[in-house]
């Protein structure tokens, strides 16, 4: 009984290693695949991307941590970027599923302005606006809500904190209202 027991045990052991081993395995595949459609978004591919981004997720074996979510956004920017808003949106609602964050809301919100779906934009953008303190994320919602003046002034308050990102924001609202000259020089 007592030998059966320890074999018992030395199985358990054995196999919890093993599949230690296969996580390690798995976790470097996973970011193999992450890195070639890194590689293939960056060259344009953006269908290659996907699939690589999608093969990436079907190793996580129904398990979801942050690299996941990591990969779930590069694959969200490579349908954006070939054209698939309806494709990024629900990989961001997918996201937001596991995960309510922030930068979900406003990713998702700014697709939603893009697929001219004012009802849902308004929803997420205006989530983000009551729990954000950040001027220059306030001024991207408004400036993609085509709020210049509220845009224009959260920029330049983020300006005046440091954040080095509202200068390009800052140059574009200007060079949108026609001030050219003042945009060329930020």
């Amino acid at each position: 009984m007592k030998r059966t027991k320890i074999l018992v045990l030395l199985m358990a052991m054995v196999l919890g290693m093993s599949g230690c081993g296969n996580d390690a395995a798995r976790e470097e595949a996973q970011q193999a695949l992450k890195q070639e459609g890194m590689e293939l978004q960056s060259s344009g591919d953006y269908a290659g991307a996907i699939a690589k981004y999608e093969e990436a997720l079907k190793l996580s074996d129904m398990e979801v941590g942050q690299e996941e979510i990591d990969i779930a956004y590069y694959k969200a920017s490579a349908q954006y970027r070939s054209g698939d808003l309806t494709g990024a949106i629900d990989t961001y609602s997918a996201i937001l599923a596991v995960k309510e964050e922030e930068n979900s809301y406003l990713g998702r919100g700014l697709l939603y302005v893009a697929a001219k779906d004012a009802k849902n934009a308004e929803a997420d953008l205006n989530k983000v606006l009551k729990e954000t303190d950040s001027p220059l994320i306030q001024g991207i919602i408004y400036n993609a809500v085509n709020d210049t003046q509220k845009a224009k002034e959260c920029f330049e308050k983020a300006k005046k904190a440091g954040e080095t990102d509202a200068i390009f924001y800052l140059a574009n609202i200007y060079e949108k209202i026609g001030n050219h000259n003042y945009a060329m020089i930020l």
